[in-house]
């Protein structure tokens, strides 16, 4: 008798503990596919950021020049002023005649010879524009001056008359060398680069034009340089002159 009953007891003991441990099983069950569910997104998460760590990677390589072989010192990664890349070490020196950052021709270089002014001839021929308005804030003759020269024509739309795109509207939108900030040179500027660079020409390649520069002279002329004698000059605004972009660096 006493067997039977401490049977009974023991097999209620075993029913209820297997009745008290149903539940957690099935939260385990529950919290083990939660987890698989985040192992996955994580996984694919580290998958994305392995992918953007490659590209930014190979961004990087675009961005910083190769690290110089065979180097003796430390070197400092420098960005020059006037170029859209990266150096190690110093920055590149111009002289006059030189090629510059844009792949125009130097005519006036710093100190320093890192820093200057580069021309590049445009083709065609153009009007001033502004015929019968002076702008004496466009007036300045000296050397540094073609920017804001260009600026002031450009802001006060002036139009020429045939309705043709004018000498400041083409070289402010002219492009070359990966390089937009070119500009119509003051008459200091323009003089600056026929002194500098004629004389380093071939003679078959000496241009014998008139150039327009940015200086105004009055309502109805503007500084030119002739390319033929060599002299500073006025010409009428409406007259259509060759145009050289110039750019600082």
């Amino acid at each position: 008798m006493k067997a039977i009953v401490i049977g009974i007891l023991l097999a209620q003991s075993i029913s209820f503990a297997f009745a008290g441990f149903d539940p957690d099983v099935e939260r385990n069950s529950s919290n083990s596919k939660i987890n698989e569910h985040y192992i996955a997104i994580n996984a694919t998460d580290i998958s994305n950021l392995a992918a953007h760590i490659s590209d930014n990677k190979r961004d990087i390589g675009h961005i910083f020049p190769p690290i110089p072989k065979n180097r003796t010192k430390h070197l400092m990664l420098k960005h020059c002023t006037g170029t859209h890349v990266l150096h190690w070490g110093d920055c590149p020196t111009y002289s006059l005649g030189d090629s510059g950052p844009a792949g125009g021709m130097v005519f006036q270089v710093s100190k320093d010879k890192e820093h200057g002014l580069e021309l590049q001839v445009i083709d065609g021929d153009y009007q001033w524009g502004c015929d019968g308005t002076y702008l004496p804030n466009a007036a300045h003759n000296n050397i540094g001056a073609g920017m804001i020269n260009t600026a002031v024509i450009l802001d006060s739309e002036c139009k020429s008359t045939d309705g043709s795109t004018t000498a400041a509207e083409v070289v402010s939108n002219y492009s070359h060398g990966g390089f937009s900030d070119w500009y119509l040179p003051s008459r200091g500027e323009l003089f600056l680069a026929y002194e500098v660079l004629y004389p380093k020409a071939p003679k078959p390649d000496r241009d014998e034009h008139i150039y327009w520069s940015s200086s105004d002279y009055g309502n109805d002329k503007a500084w030119t340089v002739d390319g033929i004698a060599g002299e500073k000059t006025q010409d009428y605004k409406v007259t259509p002159n060759f145009l050289v972009a110039i750019r600082s660096f």
